[in-house]
């Protein structure tokens, strides 16, 4: 449901999208898409009419507003992280974590480079024996954030991909990485 809350923000070819259309863009299936917009709805967040026979789908307000009450709805998309060793050389990665943050801000990036995979892939990576679980960072090549949905879905540069970092990150205690998060959405809306 957040991502595709993320995918209406963010995207002026979304007004008026069926389920059908969103469900194909993001890889999910239509059963799941219409989940997720029956809950976006019920929040009060998107409304959806019919034109026919087709469900079309709208937010329930300007940008800015529904970012707004969707505030206190975001989590973090990551379900788990891992500090691995590469066993294999590793294939292309998208970036998570903070060096996703450090890539679109003005944060330092410090420690190990993180990447953002789904369960999925997560899963391969151990069957086939592409990583291996290490403990400390000082054993790990790297660290993979294992996200609720497939961050491969959505470009490193899309702001659906900065919500996502942003919604991460926004409580952060470390008040230099929350004040780097909130710049990844400052002008979004104007």
């Amino acid at each position: 449901a957040q991502l595709t809350l993320f995918t209406l923000l963010t995207g002026a070819d979304h007004q008026e999208a069926t389920p059908s259309q969103l469900a194909k863009g993001l890889g999910y299936t239509a059963m799941s898409m219409g989940r997720a917009i029956d809950e976006l709805a019920i929040l009060g967040l998107v409304e959806t009419k019919r034109h026919g026979r087709e469900k079309r789908v709208n937010l329930a307000g300007q940008k800015q507003e529904i970012w707004e009450n969707a505030q206190a709805l975001l989590v973090s998309p990551v379900r788990s992280s891992h500090l691995v060793r590469w066993v294999c050389p590793p294939p292309r990665l998208n970036l998570g974590g903070l060096s996703a943050l450090a890539a679109h801000s003005d944060l330092m990036e410090a420690g190990l480079q993180t990447f953002a995979i789904d369960g999925p892939h997560w899963a391969v990576f151990k069957s086939d024996g592409t990583v291996e679980s290490v403990a400390t960072d000082y054993e790990a090549d790297a660290q993979l954030d294992v996200w609720h949905y497939s961050p491969a879905k959505i470009e490193q540069e899309d702001h659906s991909f900065h919500l996502s970092i942003y919604a991460q990150f926004k409580d952060d205690p470390d008040e230099r990485v929350s004040l780097a998060a909130q710049s990844l959405i400052e002008g979004l809306w104007t």
